[in-house]
């Protein structure tokens, strides 16, 4: 027998009715946050009605967890004016659960918002945004991303740029990737780079300097 899901430790309610779920999103933690849950599992036309009047809540909290069921959802890209709106919101938590919520739907409209976001100063902001980027990606990102990653000093972010770009790497842009990142001190872009020149290019003189390299991989 299939074993119910679960979070916080409670069964999600997923079985209950659009109206139900409702009403349970006004209980105490966690089973609200599990009520939003369901919200997001539901496949209904009421459902992402609900998240919708939901998303008026006067606590950032349950705003937050609307979003997140939003991104959730099936029907998600139906609430995404909604959602752009929510990226010029003055609380980090709920740009950032906004940021992923967008980009777990594909939404091609908040590229360019998202893309702008990475200039923020909010670490967890800067983060979510390049990630962001990845389902909903453009080619020119790949160079905006190689040049950022060049200003940048926080370790965080330099993994997630590499991490992005190298989802991203392909025949047209692989030695870009391999001439930022073939010297790079976080080890695993190190073996991407190489990773990529082998497949790309096969090049000796791209691939030999890497068996003197003595630093851990």
């Amino acid at each position: 027998m299939t074993q119910p899901e679960t979070r916080y430790g409670l069964e999600i309610p997923n079985d209950k009715s659009v109206e139900e779920l409702i009403e349970l999103t006004r209980e105490r933690a966690p089973a609200c946050w599990n009520a939003y849950t369901a919200l997001g599992n539901n496949t209904s036309e009421k459902s992402i009605f609900a998240l919708s009047n939901l998303l008026t809540n006067s606590d950032w909290t349950h705003v937050r967890s609307a979003i997140e069921a939003i991104g959730n959802n099936q029907r998600g890209l139906q609430l995404e004016d909604k959602l752009i709106r929510f990226l010029d919101d003055n609380n980090n938590f709920i740009i950032t659960a906004t940021i992923k919520a967008l980009s777990k739907l594909k939404s091609v409209n908040s590229h360019d918002k998202i893309k702008s976001l990475i200039n923020r100063d909010s670490v967890e902001i800067k983060q979510a945004a390049i990630e962001g980027l990845s389902n909903i990606w453009q080619v020119s990102d790949f160079e905006f991303l190689a040049e950022y990653y060049n200003n940048q000093d926080n370790d965080a972010i330099k993994k997630a740029i590499g991490f992005v770009l190298a989802e991203h790497a392909d025949k047209s842009n692989w030695k870009k990737f391999f001439d930022i990142y073939s010297k790079d001190t976080i080890s695993r872009h190190r073996e991407w780079a190489l990773i990529f020149a082998s497949e790309f290019s096969g090049d000796k003189n791209l691939i030999d300097p890497f068996l003197n390299d003595r630093r851990a991989y």
